[in-house]
């Protein structure tokens, strides 16, 4: 098997080929996947000009629920003597671009400001393997679900022996260790409900009232509560409204980042390095922790890379009120770079 396949080439394998290396490369893919949702989302969320807003408050869930997905992945590899290579070129995608690993190759990835056009995307990356259970479709490329389904598969055909050693046990984060296949299964159906929710509800988990991510976007595109007649007991978009925020008018960043040569004011490109320093810290501080147990994860103590994250939203809200041209109203916006 060659090095570094793609999601979409793993997929392509037939099962009877599958095995150890293909689940240490599959368990890699899914924590770049994880990981490649979290900048365009953190975006969306800052740049809606009230904190508490009901949406900024819906994204947030999701933002903290994909960083839970991210850990369950890492432990995943850590069981398998892998390391999550976090803080590497390789492990940091670039945008706009594709999801990583083919994934819905069709699908371009944007760091922007919260439109419903990228709401829309949101949906497309949290598509439900099989389609939405309210509207069925067919689609030509592996959904993530579908993925995690066949990573579960090979888990269940393999069944390694999984080392603890590394592995993290965070309860404030959701994280647990997986000692067994129990556990592996347990860990990838929270994953997928999480996100997708099931072939038979939209919610998480059946009755746990609150909606996979998919749906929460779909409420904001749709403007309006997705919920379930308590006759027919039929989904639909029938309840209260969900209004799209006020936000900041920050441009979609280009290709790479913003270059020095982009940025007249010396101030404001001080304030662009400066995220992209903390969020390179960030991602070292992720590495170290699936390297050493007891590195700090989750407990806003210093080196967490929890904290350092959520000190990133300071400075992306600076810079997305710092307009690009005295002629213009759009502003500038966080790169997510790896420096």
């Amino acid at each position: 098997m060659k090095i570094l396949m793609t999601v979409r080439e793993l997929m392509a394998v037939p099962e009877s080929e599958r095995g150890l290396e293909w689940l240490k490369q599959s368990a890699r893919a899914a924590v770049k996947l994880e990981f490649a949702t979290i900048p365009p989302y953190l975006t969306a969320l800052w740049s809606i000009r009230d904190p508490g807003d009901q949406v900024a408050k819906t994204i947030r869930e999701v933002v903290i629920e994909e960083m839970l997905h991210m850990g369950l992945a890492c432990n995943m590899m850590v069981a398998i003597d892998e390391s999550p290579a976090l803080d590497t070129p390789g492990f940091v995608p670039s945008y706009p671009g594709p999801l990583p690993g083919d994934v819905n190759p069709n699908l371009t990835i944007t760091l922007r400001r919260l439109t419903p056009s990228q709401v829309k995307v949101f949906m497309d990356i949290e598509y439900p393997e099989g389609g939405p259970i309210t509207a069925l479709a067919l689609r030509s490329f592996d959904t993530i679900g579908a993925f995690y389904a066949a990573l579960l598969s090979e888990f269940e055909v393999v069944n390694p022996a999984l080392d603890i050693t590394k592995q993290r046990n965070e309860p404030i984060l959701g994280v647990f260790v997986m000692k067994d296949l129990a556990d592996i299964r347990r860990a990838i159906d929270l994953i997928r409900h999480q996100g997708e929710g099931s072939n038979r509800s939209p919610e998480e988990a059946e009755m746990s009232g609150h909606l996979a991510h998919f749906y929460q976007f779909r409420e904001v595109y749709m403007g309006t509560k997705y919920v379930q007649n308590s006759a027919t007991k039929a989904w639909g978009h029938t309840g209260p409204p969900v209004l799209m925020p006020n936000v900041f008018p920050m441009a979609d960043i280009p290709f790479g980042g913003y270059r020095r040569t982009d940025v007249p004011d010396s101030a404001v490109w001080s304030l662009i390095k400066q995220f992209d320093m903390a969020y390179t810290t960030m991602l070292r501080q992720l590495r170290i922790a699936w390297e050493d147990p007891n590195a700090p994860l989750g407990d806003f103590s210093d080196n967490d890379p929890i904290l350092t994250m959520q000190n990133l939203a300071a400075t992306a809200r600076d810079l997305m009120q710092k307009k690009i041209r005295l002629d213009s109203i759009e502003t500038y916006g966080p790169c997510f770079r790896i420096v």
